[in-house]
């Protein structure tokens, strides 16, 4: 099963070298957690084995990140008994921007700060006349205006980078 997750590395291990008790062959690997940019984030642990695992050594944590993965199930027996368990398996990332802090913290922040203002009706705008071009024009206060969240636009090997899309919108 091949799917993608994207958001920002909320932690990053170490690179770690195991070795295999058949045949004493080395192997490295490292794990990540991947969180989404959300009100409610959803993470996600993810190993990295081999070279991709020494590519993530330039990956910093808040760092956007879009990870291509397998999920296998692994399964145990002890005691005559079959216990399973999960495999996270990346196989191709894309890093972007740094984070100083996630998005959905600064907007959730942002909006307990806001009242909700009601619901006010704005009056047509009175014009003079021409001949009493000197006299001050009447004018009624605008309504307030929403403003925009920054985005950043990032590129990854002059390709747009899917893990700097508005949510919701597909990558291509």
């Amino acid at each position: 099963m091949d799917k993608q997750f994207s958001g920002f590395i909320k932690w990053k291990g170490n690179l770690t070298t195991i070795v295999s008790k058949r045949d004493n062959k080395e192997t490295i690997f490292r794990e990540i957690i991947v969180s989404t940019d959300e009100q409610h984030p959803t993470s996600m642990l993810i190993t990295f084995w081999g070279d991709l695992a020494r590519q993530l050594e330039v990956a910093v944590p808040n760092q956007r990140i879009s990870v291509d993965f397998d999920i296998t199930a692994i399964e145990y027996v002890k005691d005559g008994k079959s216990f399973y368990k999960n495999n996270i398996k990346g196989w191709r990332f894309a890093l972007g921007a740094v984070d100083v802090q996630p998005n959905w913290v600064v907007s959730s922040a942002y909006q307990s700060q806001q009242q909700p203002a009601p619901a006010q009706q704005v009056a047509p705008l009175q014009v003079a006349p021409v001949q009493q071009a000197a006299a001050p024009l009447q004018q009624q206060a605008a309504p307030a205006q929403q403003v925009a969240a920054p985005q950043v636009a990032m590129q990854v090997n002059g390709l747009p980078n899917p893990v700097m899309l508005n949510q919701g919108q597909a990558p291509f």
